[in-house]
């Protein structure tokens, strides 16, 4: 019996450690279960901060590199509308009477005419396409210079318009046919050899040429120009002739200006017309400019008056705006009567809309300017009114030929006034 006991004894002994071996590698096993779901979980939470981190950096670089993007998109889209902002300036007509014309001359036949225009280089230069209407006709002979009423000029005037910082030039005028289709056909072999990038409007060489539309690239704008004369004082133009100028025609004027629309972002239309010496606008000036207008002209410039005349924005039926300066007077001239010597100046901002394609002035300038003449000291020049100082009213001429009248406060009346009869409406 105590064997067996003792055997019984041994065998639950050994029941007893199987159990206890057991229990503690269950234990050991839960430990290990333990760590490895704690490896696991910390994996998985270091994946989860991983994944949200880099969810987060993506956003973050993703948002850094679209607002990046949006600045450069920014400054693309500034750089281009800058592009599309142009300074335009206008200036009435150039006559070369005989004292302007003699301060010129040098018996070396050296001709320099610039000194007339220094005053207001600064702002011609300034601009980034600017007009001048040459109201006369050059001549190649110098034995054909003349003045009133059949005028011939030398071209040197010419050079020092295009010194003072002018880009384009509108011949169609009543005196350009003054000395025939020679001069005219010389003028325009002058521009071509002297100053080819100077754009000569209103006058051709052939029917090709009349027929070609005068776009001007300026900056990013495309800017279509063109120039019309009411006449030619009486002078005949032979019919086969007749595309040397443009002289106004209603039905050509509305094709001409249908086809700028189609090829250009702006069209400008320089007018030759008006009762002279009137500063009230007359009805055939009116007709023309509503004819600008129903064709949706954007810009006119109007000279041949001798005086100043009002400007104004003018709407059509369509609610297209117009600027209109219905006469910008005499640039440079020597005539005697007061309001003759009070030009103008226009300053004009035009801008195309980028998003919009729309064409917008939203800033347009009128500035009187002053001829200057001294006959006796061979001393002439154009400036501003704002400019012109009382010592050279005193040495004016026109005191002499206008006792008690000739004053710098005479020409700020006088232009305010002419002012007043438009509007200074924004386009």
């Amino acid at each position: 019996m105590d064997e067996v006991e003792e055997a019984r004894k041994k065998e639950r002994e050994k029941d007893r450690k199987r159990e206890e071996l057991r229990l503690k590698r269950e234990e050991e096993l839960k430990k290990k279960f333990i760590r490895t779901g704690a490896v696991i979980t910390a994996i998985v939470l270091c994946v989860i901060l991983g994944v949200v981190s880099a969810v987060r950096y993506s956003k973050t670089k993703a948002a850094a590199a679209a607002a990046e993007k949006k600045k450069q998109q920014e400054a693309a889209l500034e750089k281009e509308q800058e592009e599309n902002i142009i300074d335009f300036l206008a200036v009435g007509d150039n006559i070369a009477h005989l004292g302007m014309r003699e301060s010129g001359m040098t018996e070396s036949g050296d001709w320099n005419y610039d000194a007339i225009y220094q005053p207001v280089k600064e702002d011609v230069e300034a601009a980034d396409l600017a007009l001048v209407t040459q109201e006369t006709v050059f001549v190649e002979n110098r034995e054909d210079i003349s003045g009133y009423p059949s005028f011939g000029t030398p071209p040197e005037f010419g050079d020092a318009l295009v010194h003072t910082g002018f880009d384009v030039v509108a011949h169609a005028t009543n005196h350009i046919l003054d000395k025939g289709t020679d001069s005219i056909e010389y003028t325009m072999k002058w521009w071509k050899e002297n100053h080819a990038d100077t754009r000569i409007l209103g006058i051709h060489e052939s029917q090709a040429d009349a027929d070609n539309m005068t776009v001007i690239q300026c900056k990013a704008l495309k800017l279509a120009m063109l120039d019309y004369t009411y006449g030619l004082n009486d002078i005949p133009l032979a019919e086969d002739k007749s595309y040397m100028i443009d002289v106004f025609n209603e039905e050509k004027a509305r094709a001409d200006i249908k086809k700028a629309r189609e090829a250009a972002d702006v069209v400008i239309v320089v007018m030759h017309v008006g009762d002279e010496y009137v500063q009230d606008v007359d009805d055939q000036t009116r007709q023309w400019v509503n004819l600008f207008l129903e064709e949706d002209v954007d810009i006119v410039i109007g000279s041949h008056p001798h005086v100043i005349r009002t400007m104004e924005t003018l709407t059509g039926e369509d609610g297209h705006k117009m600027l209109v300066y219905y006469s910008l007077g005499n640039f440079t001239s020597t005539q005697n009567d007061l309001p003759s010597l009070l030009g103008a100046m226009a300053k004009i901002t035009i801008k195309k809309d980028v998003k919009t394609g729309a064409i917008q002035i939203p800033e347009h300038e009128f500035i009187p300017l002053l001829m200057h003449y001294n006959h006796d000291s061979r001393t002439y020049g154009i400036y501003k009114l704002n400019e012109y100082t009382q010592e050279l009213a005193d040495q004016h001429t026109a005191n002499e030929r206008n006792p008690g009248e000739f004053s710098i406060q005479y020409y700020k009346d006088f232009f305010e006034q002419i002012k007043a009869k438009g509007n200074d409406d924004g386009i």
